[in-house]
Protein backbone atom coordinates (compact mmCIF):
# COMPACT_ATOMS: atom_id res chain seq x y z
CA UNK A 1 0.00 0.00 0.00
CA UNK A 2 3.11 2.31 0.78
CA UNK A 3 4.24 1.25 -2.41
CA UNK A 4 1.36 2.40 -4.40
CA UNK A 5 0.80 5.52 -2.18
CA UNK A 6 3.95 6.65 -3.42
CA UNK A 7 3.50 5.89 -7.19
CA UNK A 8 0.25 7.56 -7.32
CA UNK A 9 2.06 10.54 -6.01
CA UNK A 10 5.19 10.42 -8.27
CA UNK A 11 1.80 10.67 -10.98
CA UNK A 12 1.37 14.09 -9.75
CA UNK A 13 1.94 17.11 -12.31
CA UNK A 14 3.14 19.19 -9.56
CA UNK A 15 5.59 16.37 -8.17
CA UNK A 16 7.36 15.51 -11.15
CA UNK A 17 7.92 19.40 -12.39
CA UNK A 18 9.74 19.65 -8.91
CA UNK A 19 11.20 16.56 -9.87
CA UNK A 20 12.69 17.76 -13.36
CA UNK A 21 13.56 21.14 -11.45
CA UNK A 22 15.37 19.62 -7.99
CA UNK A 23 16.87 16.79 -9.76
CA UNK A 24 19.02 18.62 -12.60
CA UNK A 25 20.32 21.01 -9.96
CA UNK A 26 21.56 17.93 -8.05
CA UNK A 27 23.25 16.79 -10.59
CA UNK A 28 25.13 19.58 -11.22
CA UNK A 29 25.67 20.32 -7.41
CA UNK A 30 26.68 17.02 -7.21
CA UNK A 31 29.40 17.44 -10.05
CA UNK A 32 30.43 20.85 -8.84
CA UNK A 33 31.17 18.56 -5.01
CA UNK A 34 33.34 16.89 -6.89
CA UNK A 35 35.17 19.12 -8.09
CA UNK A 36 35.73 21.23 -4.88
CA UNK A 37 36.47 18.11 -3.19
CA UNK A 38 39.60 17.16 -5.76
CA UNK A 39 40.39 20.79 -4.87
CA UNK A 40 40.60 20.80 -1.66
CA UNK A 41 42.05 17.38 -1.60
CA UNK A 42 44.97 18.64 -3.05
CA UNK A 43 45.36 22.11 -1.29
CA UNK A 44 45.53 19.73 1.83
CA UNK A 45 47.70 17.04 0.87
CA UNK A 46 50.41 19.99 -0.13
CA UNK A 47 49.54 21.69 3.17
CA UNK A 48 49.68 18.33 5.41
CA UNK A 49 53.40 17.53 3.43
CA UNK A 50 54.99 21.13 4.25
CA UNK A 51 53.54 20.31 8.22
CA UNK A 52 55.39 17.31 8.28
CA UNK A 53 58.39 18.30 7.13
CA UNK A 54 58.25 20.92 9.34
CA UNK A 55 57.44 18.67 11.96
CA UNK A 56 59.98 16.03 10.94
CA UNK A 57 62.81 18.95 10.86
CA UNK A 58 62.05 20.18 14.65
CA UNK A 59 62.03 16.48 15.67
CA UNK A 60 65.53 16.24 13.88
CA UNK A 61 66.77 19.34 15.98
CA UNK A 62 65.35 18.42 19.24
CA UNK A 63 67.50 14.71 18.92
CA UNK A 64 70.44 16.18 17.95
CA UNK A 65 70.21 19.17 21.78
CA UNK A 66 69.76 15.80 23.34
CA UNK A 67 72.92 13.93 21.72
CA UNK A 68 74.57 17.39 21.99
CA UNK A 69 73.99 17.26 25.98
CA UNK A 70 75.75 14.23 26.48
CA UNK A 71 72.85 11.94 26.85
CA UNK A 72 72.99 8.31 26.35
CA UNK A 73 71.56 6.46 23.45
CA UNK A 74 68.30 4.82 25.81
CA UNK A 75 67.20 8.70 26.87
CA UNK A 76 67.66 10.00 23.20
CA UNK A 77 65.48 7.03 22.11
CA UNK A 78 63.14 7.78 25.07
CA UNK A 79 62.85 11.55 24.47
CA UNK A 80 62.06 10.40 20.74
CA UNK A 81 59.96 8.33 22.01
CA UNK A 82 58.41 11.31 23.64
CA UNK A 83 58.29 13.47 20.78
CA UNK A 84 56.38 10.31 18.74
CA UNK A 85 53.57 10.40 21.26
CA UNK A 86 52.92 14.18 20.93
CA UNK A 87 53.02 13.92 16.93
CA UNK A 88 49.94 12.80 14.78
CA UNK A 89 52.17 10.46 12.70
CA UNK A 90 51.46 7.37 12.10
CA UNK A 91 54.87 6.05 11.93
CA UNK A 92 58.33 8.03 12.67
CA UNK A 93 61.72 6.20 12.09
CA UNK A 94 65.34 7.07 12.51
CA UNK A 95 68.12 5.40 10.31
CA UNK A 96 71.70 5.75 10.18
CA UNK A 97 73.86 7.23 6.93
CA UNK A 98 73.67 3.47 5.70
CA UNK A 99 69.35 3.03 6.11
CA UNK A 100 69.91 1.11 8.66
CA UNK A 101 66.84 1.35 11.40
CA UNK A 102 67.98 2.89 14.51
CA UNK A 103 64.15 2.86 16.15
CA UNK A 104 61.23 2.41 14.54
CA UNK A 105 58.12 3.80 16.46
CA UNK A 106 54.17 3.53 15.83
CA UNK A 107 52.42 1.28 13.43
CA UNK A 108 52.88 1.40 9.48
CA UNK A 109 54.52 -0.29 6.56
CA UNK A 110 57.50 -2.24 7.11
CA UNK A 111 58.91 -1.39 3.25
CA UNK A 112 61.96 0.20 3.34
CA UNK A 113 62.51 4.11 2.72
CA UNK A 114 63.82 5.38 -0.28
CA UNK A 115 67.48 5.13 0.16
CA UNK A 116 69.21 7.85 -2.24
CA UNK A 117 67.19 10.74 -0.05
CA UNK A 118 68.47 9.21 2.99
CA UNK A 119 71.89 9.21 1.34
CA UNK A 120 71.65 12.77 0.35
CA UNK A 121 70.94 13.87 3.56
CA UNK A 122 67.71 16.23 1.84
CA UNK A 123 65.12 17.77 3.81
CA UNK A 124 62.43 17.19 2.14
CA UNK A 125 58.32 16.09 2.12
CA UNK A 126 56.55 14.08 -0.17
CA UNK A 127 54.03 11.77 -1.31
CA UNK A 128 54.99 8.03 -1.75
CA UNK A 129 52.97 5.12 -2.46
CA UNK A 130 53.66 2.31 -0.16
CA UNK A 131 52.13 -1.53 -0.29
CA UNK A 132 49.55 0.14 -2.20
CA UNK A 133 48.31 3.03 0.25
CA UNK A 134 49.39 6.74 -0.31
CA UNK A 135 51.84 8.17 2.16
CA UNK A 136 53.12 11.51 3.43
CA UNK A 137 56.79 10.91 3.43
CA UNK A 138 58.98 14.00 5.54
CA UNK A 139 62.81 13.30 5.68
CA UNK A 140 65.11 15.53 7.77
CA UNK A 141 68.49 14.83 8.76
CA UNK A 142 69.72 14.92 11.95
CA UNK A 143 72.47 18.45 12.34
CA UNK A 144 75.76 16.72 13.19
CA UNK A 145 74.42 13.59 13.71
CA UNK A 146 74.44 10.92 10.92
CA UNK A 147 71.12 10.11 11.56
CA UNK A 148 67.81 10.62 9.21
CA UNK A 149 64.52 11.30 10.94
CA UNK A 150 61.56 9.53 8.63
CA UNK A 151 57.72 10.15 10.02
CA UNK A 152 55.53 8.70 7.56
CA UNK A 153 51.82 9.43 7.97
CA UNK A 154 48.68 7.67 5.65
CA UNK A 155 46.79 9.98 3.46
CA UNK A 156 43.79 8.40 4.41
CA UNK A 157 44.46 9.89 7.98
CA UNK A 158 44.01 13.43 7.34
CA UNK A 159 41.28 12.93 4.32
CA UNK A 160 39.21 10.23 5.31
CA UNK A 161 36.31 12.30 5.40
CA UNK A 162 36.74 13.72 2.44
CA UNK A 163 37.72 10.27 0.67
CA UNK A 164 34.41 8.69 1.92
CA UNK A 165 32.33 11.41 0.77
CA UNK A 166 34.25 11.26 -2.70
CA UNK A 167 33.85 7.29 -2.79
CA UNK A 168 30.17 7.35 -2.31
CA UNK A 169 29.73 10.69 -4.89
CA UNK A 170 29.69 8.14 -7.67
CA UNK A 171 26.82 6.64 -5.99
CA UNK A 172 24.88 9.31 -5.36
CA UNK A 173 25.43 10.64 -8.72
CA UNK A 174 23.98 7.20 -10.30
CA UNK A 175 21.37 7.14 -7.96
CA UNK A 176 20.79 10.74 -8.89
CA UNK A 177 20.54 10.21 -12.95
CA UNK A 178 18.73 7.29 -12.47
CA UNK A 179 16.43 8.94 -10.80
CA UNK A 180 16.66 11.75 -13.59
CA UNK A 181 16.01 9.37 -16.29
CA UNK A 182 13.04 7.45 -14.25
CA UNK A 183 11.29 11.05 -13.57
CA UNK A 184 12.06 11.74 -17.09
CA UNK A 185 10.34 8.39 -18.37
CA UNK A 186 7.69 9.08 -16.05
CA UNK A 187 7.02 13.09 -17.89
CA UNK A 188 7.31 11.04 -21.26
CA UNK A 189 4.49 8.50 -20.41
CA UNK A 190 2.33 10.16 -18.37
CA UNK A 191 2.28 14.09 -19.26
CA UNK A 192 3.57 14.00 -22.98
CA UNK A 193 2.07 11.38 -23.88
CA UNK A 194 -1.22 11.83 -22.78
CA UNK A 195 -1.40 15.14 -23.51
CA UNK A 196 -0.83 14.33 -27.76
CA UNK A 197 -3.70 11.64 -27.32
CA UNK A 198 -5.84 14.25 -25.27
CA UNK A 199 -4.88 17.01 -28.53
CA UNK A 200 -5.60 14.36 -31.23
CA UNK A 201 -8.93 13.59 -29.59
CA UNK A 202 -10.12 17.18 -29.11
CA UNK A 203 -9.37 18.29 -33.01
CA UNK A 204 -12.03 15.18 -33.48
CA UNK A 205 -14.52 16.93 -31.42
CA UNK A 206 -14.44 19.77 -34.23
CA UNK A 207 -14.99 16.91 -36.71
CA UNK A 208 -18.35 16.20 -34.86
CA UNK A 209 -17.02 13.21 -32.88
CA UNK A 210 -18.00 14.23 -29.52
CA UNK A 211 -17.67 10.53 -27.93
CA UNK A 212 -13.46 10.56 -29.06
CA UNK A 213 -13.10 12.40 -25.83
CA UNK A 214 -15.04 10.04 -23.45
CA UNK A 215 -12.28 7.44 -22.63
CA UNK A 216 -9.67 8.22 -20.38
CA UNK A 217 -6.03 8.99 -22.06
CA UNK A 218 -3.90 7.85 -18.84
CA UNK A 219 -1.44 10.37 -17.54
CA UNK A 220 -1.09 12.76 -14.45
CA UNK A 221 -4.21 13.53 -12.50
CA UNK A 222 -4.33 17.11 -13.89
CA UNK A 223 -4.51 15.63 -17.24
CA UNK A 224 -7.63 13.24 -16.60
CA UNK A 225 -9.49 16.51 -14.59
CA UNK A 226 -8.50 18.36 -18.02
CA UNK A 227 -9.93 15.56 -19.90
CA UNK A 228 -12.93 14.81 -18.14
CA UNK A 229 -13.94 18.90 -18.05
CA UNK A 230 -13.81 18.94 -21.82
CA UNK A 231 -15.76 15.64 -21.63
CA UNK A 232 -18.16 17.41 -20.45
CA UNK A 233 -17.78 20.74 -22.43
CA UNK A 234 -18.20 18.58 -25.60
CA UNK A 235 -21.32 16.79 -24.10
CA UNK A 236 -22.59 20.16 -23.87
CA UNK A 237 -21.89 21.41 -27.37
CA UNK A 238 -23.58 18.25 -28.50
CA UNK A 239 -26.84 19.00 -26.45
CA UNK A 240 -26.62 22.60 -27.93
CA UNK A 241 -25.90 21.11 -31.53
CA UNK A 242 -29.21 19.11 -30.71
CA UNK A 243 -31.28 21.97 -29.46
CA UNK A 244 -29.71 24.45 -32.35
CA UNK A 245 -31.16 21.86 -34.69
CA UNK A 246 -34.43 21.11 -33.13
CA UNK A 247 -35.05 24.47 -32.48
CA UNK A 248 -34.30 25.57 -36.10
CA UNK A 249 -36.77 23.00 -37.61
CA UNK A 250 -39.30 24.47 -35.23
CA UNK A 251 -38.27 27.59 -36.45
CA UNK A 252 -38.33 26.35 -40.42
CA UNK A 253 -41.61 24.62 -39.67
CA UNK A 254 -43.26 27.83 -38.03
CA UNK A 255 -42.14 30.23 -41.00
CA UNK A 256 -44.12 27.33 -43.30
CA UNK A 257 -46.81 27.60 -41.46
CA UNK A 258 -46.66 31.42 -41.38
CA UNK A 259 -46.56 31.43 -44.90
CA UNK A 260 -49.43 28.78 -45.42
CA UNK A 261 -51.41 31.10 -42.75
CA UNK A 262 -50.90 34.34 -44.39
CA UNK A 263 -51.03 33.05 -47.72
CA UNK A 264 -54.88 31.24 -46.81
CA UNK A 265 -55.78 34.79 -45.03
CA UNK A 266 -54.72 36.78 -48.15
CA UNK A 267 -56.75 34.40 -50.22
CA UNK A 268 -59.76 34.29 -47.47
CA UNK A 269 -59.94 37.99 -46.81
CA UNK A 270 -57.69 40.06 -49.01
CA UNK A 271 -58.43 38.53 -52.26
CA UNK A 272 -62.25 37.99 -51.15
CA UNK A 273 -62.05 41.86 -50.76
CA UNK A 274 -61.05 42.62 -54.18
CA UNK A 275 -63.33 40.12 -55.76
CA UNK A 276 -66.08 42.49 -54.17
CA UNK A 277 -64.53 44.98 -55.01
CA UNK A 278 -65.14 44.37 -58.61
CA UNK A 279 -68.44 43.56 -58.03
CA UNK A 280 -69.36 46.44 -56.76
CA UNK A 281 -67.59 48.75 -59.31
CA UNK A 282 -69.94 46.59 -61.82
CA UNK A 283 -72.53 46.84 -60.24
CA UNK A 284 -72.36 51.00 -59.47
CA UNK A 285 -71.30 50.99 -63.49
CA UNK A 286 -74.62 49.77 -64.13
CA UNK A 287 -76.90 51.69 -61.97
CA UNK A 288 -74.85 55.60 -62.10
CA UNK A 289 -76.42 56.78 -64.79
CA UNK A 290 -79.87 54.67 -64.51
CA UNK A 291 -79.97 55.59 -60.85
CA UNK A 292 -77.26 57.80 -59.21
CA UNK A 293 -79.05 58.05 -55.72
CA UNK A 294 -78.42 54.18 -55.57
CA UNK A 295 -75.00 54.27 -57.07
CA UNK A 296 -74.27 57.05 -54.32
CA UNK A 297 -75.31 54.47 -51.97
CA UNK A 298 -73.33 51.56 -53.44
CA UNK A 299 -70.16 54.09 -53.61
CA UNK A 300 -69.96 54.68 -49.27
CA UNK A 301 -70.13 50.55 -48.81
CA UNK A 302 -67.55 50.66 -51.69
CA UNK A 303 -65.59 52.84 -49.38
CA UNK A 304 -66.21 51.04 -46.03
CA UNK A 305 -65.35 47.56 -47.60
CA UNK A 306 -62.04 49.71 -48.99
CA UNK A 307 -61.49 50.58 -45.40
CA UNK A 308 -61.54 47.02 -43.59
CA UNK A 309 -59.33 45.80 -46.51
CA UNK A 310 -56.49 48.75 -45.82
CA UNK A 311 -57.00 48.10 -42.39
CA UNK A 312 -56.58 43.97 -42.81
CA UNK A 313 -53.74 44.76 -45.10
CA UNK A 314 -52.06 47.43 -42.29
CA UNK A 315 -53.01 44.19 -39.70
CA UNK A 316 -50.54 42.17 -42.24
CA UNK A 317 -47.93 44.98 -42.47
CA UNK A 318 -47.86 45.38 -38.72
CA UNK A 319 -47.20 41.27 -38.25
CA UNK A 320 -44.21 41.31 -40.40
CA UNK A 321 -42.93 44.37 -39.30
CA UNK A 322 -44.04 46.88 -36.63
CA UNK A 323 -44.02 50.11 -38.47
CA UNK A 324 -44.85 52.44 -35.27
CA UNK A 325 -41.42 50.98 -33.90
CA UNK A 326 -39.42 52.06 -36.86
CA UNK A 327 -41.73 55.68 -36.94
CA UNK A 328 -42.36 56.05 -33.11
CA UNK A 329 -39.26 54.05 -31.33
CA UNK A 330 -39.78 51.76 -29.05
CA UNK A 331 -41.75 53.28 -26.31
CA UNK A 332 -44.53 54.06 -28.04
CA UNK A 333 -44.63 50.80 -30.18
CA UNK A 334 -44.33 48.73 -27.02
CA UNK A 335 -47.20 51.13 -25.75
CA UNK A 336 -49.35 49.80 -28.73
CA UNK A 337 -48.30 46.51 -28.09
CA UNK A 338 -49.34 46.09 -24.88
CA UNK A 339 -52.79 47.99 -25.19
CA UNK A 340 -53.14 45.34 -28.06
CA UNK A 341 -52.47 42.47 -25.43
CA UNK A 342 -54.76 44.15 -22.78
CA UNK A 343 -51.44 44.40 -20.35
CA UNK A 344 -50.39 47.25 -18.32
CA UNK A 345 -47.56 49.38 -19.48
CA UNK A 346 -44.94 51.53 -17.36
CA UNK A 347 -42.39 53.67 -18.79
CA UNK A 348 -39.54 54.77 -16.26
CA UNK A 349 -36.54 57.51 -17.45
CA UNK A 350 -36.12 59.46 -19.85
CA UNK A 351 -36.67 57.66 -23.14
CA UNK A 352 -34.03 57.44 -26.10
CA UNK A 353 -33.91 56.12 -29.57
CA UNK A 354 -31.55 52.54 -29.20
CA UNK A 355 -30.21 51.28 -32.37
CA UNK A 356 -32.63 49.78 -34.91
CA UNK A 357 -31.51 46.32 -34.70
CA UNK A 358 -31.90 46.75 -30.27
CA UNK A 359 -35.21 48.32 -30.61
CA UNK A 360 -36.19 45.37 -32.87
CA UNK A 361 -34.83 42.35 -30.50
CA UNK A 362 -36.30 43.97 -27.80
CA UNK A 363 -39.91 44.40 -29.10
CA UNK A 364 -40.00 41.03 -30.45
CA UNK A 365 -39.35 39.36 -26.60
CA UNK A 366 -41.95 41.75 -25.63
CA UNK A 367 -43.86 40.52 -28.46
CA UNK A 368 -43.17 36.61 -28.06
CA UNK A 369 -43.74 37.16 -23.79
CA UNK A 370 -46.84 38.77 -24.40
CA UNK A 371 -47.96 35.74 -26.66
CA UNK A 372 -47.15 33.23 -24.26
CA UNK A 373 -48.86 34.88 -21.55
CA UNK A 374 -52.00 34.88 -23.47
CA UNK A 375 -51.79 31.41 -25.00
CA UNK A 376 -50.07 29.42 -22.04
CA UNK A 377 -49.70 30.81 -18.59
CA UNK A 378 -53.33 31.31 -18.18
CA UNK A 379 -52.68 34.97 -16.72
CA UNK A 380 -54.92 37.53 -15.60
CA UNK A 381 -52.32 40.28 -15.10
CA UNK A 382 -49.26 41.27 -17.37
CA UNK A 383 -47.30 44.39 -16.69
CA UNK A 384 -44.49 45.47 -19.08
CA UNK A 385 -42.13 48.11 -18.17
CA UNK A 386 -39.30 50.08 -19.98
CA UNK A 387 -36.60 51.57 -18.24
CA UNK A 388 -34.25 53.75 -19.59
CA UNK A 389 -30.79 54.29 -17.24
CA UNK A 390 -27.88 56.86 -18.06
CA UNK A 391 -25.90 53.59 -19.85
CA UNK A 392 -28.34 51.49 -20.39
CA UNK A 393 -32.02 50.34 -21.26
CA UNK A 394 -33.74 47.39 -19.60
CA UNK A 395 -37.10 46.04 -20.79
CA UNK A 396 -39.53 43.79 -18.19
CA UNK A 397 -42.38 41.46 -18.98
CA UNK A 398 -44.36 40.19 -15.57
CA UNK A 399 -47.34 37.65 -15.56
CA UNK A 400 -49.03 35.61 -12.53
CA UNK A 401 -49.69 32.92 -15.37
CA UNK A 402 -48.95 29.32 -14.09
CA UNK A 403 -45.52 29.49 -14.52
CA UNK A 404 -42.87 26.31 -15.43
CA UNK A 405 -39.67 24.73 -14.52
CA UNK A 406 -36.62 27.24 -15.30
CA UNK A 407 -34.42 25.80 -17.85
CA UNK A 408 -30.54 26.25 -17.45
CA UNK A 409 -29.48 25.62 -20.94
CA UNK A 410 -31.01 26.35 -24.56
CA UNK A 411 -30.98 22.54 -25.43
CA UNK A 412 -33.67 22.38 -22.14
CA UNK A 413 -35.67 25.08 -23.66
CA UNK A 414 -35.56 22.70 -27.01
CA UNK A 415 -36.34 19.57 -24.68
CA UNK A 416 -39.10 21.17 -22.90
CA UNK A 417 -40.45 22.55 -26.38
CA UNK A 418 -40.39 25.97 -25.06
CA UNK A 419 -38.88 27.07 -28.63
CA UNK A 420 -39.96 30.81 -28.15
CA UNK A 421 -38.28 31.02 -25.08
CA UNK A 422 -35.41 29.88 -27.29
CA UNK A 423 -35.77 32.60 -29.44
CA UNK A 424 -35.95 35.01 -27.28
CA UNK A 425 -32.54 34.01 -25.79
CA UNK A 426 -31.10 34.19 -29.29
CA UNK A 427 -32.41 37.43 -30.09
CA UNK A 428 -30.63 38.83 -26.79
CA UNK A 429 -28.07 37.35 -27.87
CA UNK A 430 -27.51 38.83 -31.19
CA UNK A 431 -27.25 42.36 -29.92
CA UNK A 432 -25.41 41.65 -26.75
CA UNK A 433 -28.18 41.69 -24.61
CA UNK A 434 -28.51 39.84 -21.41
CA UNK A 435 -31.83 37.74 -20.67
CA UNK A 436 -32.82 36.57 -17.45
CA UNK A 437 -36.11 34.40 -17.04
CA UNK A 438 -37.38 33.90 -13.65
CA UNK A 439 -40.44 31.64 -12.81
CA UNK A 440 -41.81 28.83 -11.02
CA UNK A 441 -44.55 26.46 -11.15
CA UNK A 442 -47.81 28.44 -9.68
CA UNK A 443 -45.48 31.76 -9.30
CA UNK A 444 -45.75 33.43 -12.76
CA UNK A 445 -42.89 34.12 -15.51
CA UNK A 446 -40.96 37.31 -15.09
CA UNK A 447 -38.74 38.18 -18.18
CA UNK A 448 -35.72 40.64 -18.26
CA UNK A 449 -33.71 42.10 -21.08
CA UNK A 450 -30.82 44.48 -20.38
CA UNK A 451 -29.15 46.15 -23.05
CA UNK A 452 -26.35 48.80 -23.25
CA UNK A 453 -27.30 52.12 -24.31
Amino acid sequence: MTWLTSALRLRNLRTQVMLWTVLPLTILLIVASLAGIGTHQASMRRLAVDENQRLAMIMARSLALNAADGLPEPSVLDALLKLESTTHATQVLLLDDAGQTLFAGGQGPAAPVNGEVVRQRRAVGRLETIEGAEYIVAYAPVPDLPWQLVLREPVAAIAEPLIRFEQATPFVLVIATVVSFLTLFFGLRFIVGPLRLLAERAQRIGAGDYAAIGEPVGGVGEIEALRKAIDQMAEQIKRYQAGLETYLLAITRAQEEERARLSRELHDETVQSLIAFDHKIQKIQRTLDRDPALAHSQLAELRHLLVDAIGEVRRFSQALRPLYLEDLGLAPALELLSTEFAAGFTLLGEPRRLAPEVELALYRIAQESLNNARRHASATQVEVTLTFQPEQSKLTICDDGVGFEPALTSADFTRGGHFGLMGMRERAQLVGANLQIATLPGQGVAVSVTVAG
